[in-house]
């Protein structure tokens, strides 16, 4: 395991400030941040601009920064009860200094193959401008498994968005794309000198159930005994957390692996969390795990949980394409208890590439016990589990608890 080592740069990396971090918390319930490079902007719902009612959302650049890519805010919907209709995506729009804004919409078929998309590359919106009316024109065939919408921003200014509608039209109406992704040519060769590198609009999106899930406990003591289980050491730990390897497997064989460890940990007045990420492919009959894009958007979601929490990533990624972030405290204990529990949770990640993956996923819960030897640990769950035991004696690190080295164990299930 390379993503991640509990070393004192890192620790000093975990400790910086979280007054900058960005939580999504007034983003518009249902909608979901995703883009090439959403980390460089500001996804809000407006109560000050509407086309009617009390609120629209809103996507800005941040202020001082000069985003390459894009953002987008977004929705993805099973197609089973819009199959074999045409559908017309509606919205309003309004900019302000937009360097290219776009609605966009996406039915994706078996496989996640593409099946119908227009995301307004050859009518985009540019400058400023008051609300108007764009639709989307697309059929969804029989064989469609979900339909994808929202709308995006790409590089500088703002965009609103209001009063989208998703409605069935007749045959009568023209699709907008005439023909999908997978079968339109271009009529002259595109980038043929490799030199254009401008992002230009909405990328891959796709779907994952994890079929297997490995979970683990991570800690760290402050005293001698730094490789002891919590359960059976009084020594106060300067770190807590849990290890998550979720993967699913391609139908060509190779595995899809999701690496998510996270920590808490105290500065003496408050406890702060941090998050490291990595994915990776493992070809057919291997072991050996390929390093995919960086991580540039991480959010996880809980069931029963109503908001969303996202990782605010930083850094530069470590060999392995790994990269490390903070993340909410207090989230961050609700999802301990949901791996605990086996409570489902939902990762939507965005990589520097532009695609986004959403993975669903759910550990076992349970009440056995075992570590990695393959010894019985005899560990309770609940508030006597693992990670909750750690909580208890969390401390800030020593100087010499910094150098402990970091015990981790399968976790009892």
């Amino acid at each position: 395991m390379t993503l991640y080592k509990a070393r004192p740069t890192i620790i000093a990396l975990w400790l910086s400030c979280l007054s900058a971090f960005t939580t999504l918390a007034d983003v518009p319930t249902g909608w979901i941040v995703a883009g090439s490079s959403p980390k460089d902007y500001e996804f809000s719902q407006d109560s000050n601009t509407a086309s009617s009612g009390h609120y629209s959302a809103l996507i800005a650049a941040r202020p001082g920064v000069v985003p390459t890519g894009f953002g987008t805010l977004m929705q993805t919907i099973n197609a089973e009860n819009y199959r074999d209709g045409r559908w017309r995506l509606s919205g309003y729009l309004k900019t302000s200094d937009a360097t290219r804004a776009q609605m966009w919409m996406r039915v994706d078929g078996p496989d996640r193959k593409v099946v119908s998309f227009d995301n307004m590359d050859a009518r985009p919106i540019t400058g400023t401008t008051g609300w108007k009316r764009y639709e989307i024109v697309l059929d969804v065939p029989s064989e469609s498994v979900d339909i994808a919408f929202g709308f995006l921003l790409t590089q500088g200014g703002k965009v609103w968005g209001d009063n989208f509608r998703l409605e069935k039209v007749t045959a009568e109406v023209p699709v907008t794309s005439p023909a999908t992704a997978a079968t339109v040519l271009p009529k002259e060769p595109v980038n043929i000198d490799f030199e254009s590198s401008t992002d230009t609009g909405f990328k891959a999106e796709k779907t994952f159930r994890a079929e297997e899930i490995n979970l683990y406990d991570m800690f760290r003591s402050n005293g001698r005994h730094g490789t002891q289980h919590p359960r059976l050491s009084s020594d106060a730990y300067n770190l807590c957390g849990m290890h998550v390897v979720a993967q699913t497997r391609e139908h060509d064989g190779t595995a899809l692996k999701w690496d998510i460890m996270l920590s808490v940990f105290t500065d003496g007045t408050s406890r702060l969390a941090s998050i490291a990420a990595g994915s990776f492919t493992v070809p057919p009959n291997a072991n050996t795990r390929v390093p995919r894009h960086p991580i540039t958007g991480l959010v996880v979601r809980l069931d029963g949980v109503k908001e969303p929490a996202s990782a605010r990533i930083h850094g530069v990624p470590n060999a392995d394409n790994g990269v490390v972030g903070d993340f909410p405290e207090p989230y961050a204990e609700q999802i301990f208890d949901a791996l605990e529990t086996g409570t489902p949770f939902t990762l939507d990640l965005t990589y520097d590439s532009g695609e986004h993956e959403t993975v669903r996923a759910r550990t076992l819960g349970g009440s056995g016990g075992g570590s990695g030897n393959g010894k019985p640990l005899g560990l309770a769950h609940g508030a006597d589990a693992p990670v909750r035991r750690c909580l208890q004696s969390l401390a800030p690190a020593s100087q010499s608890g910094l150098h402990n080295p970091l015990a981790e164990f399968r976790h009892p299930s």
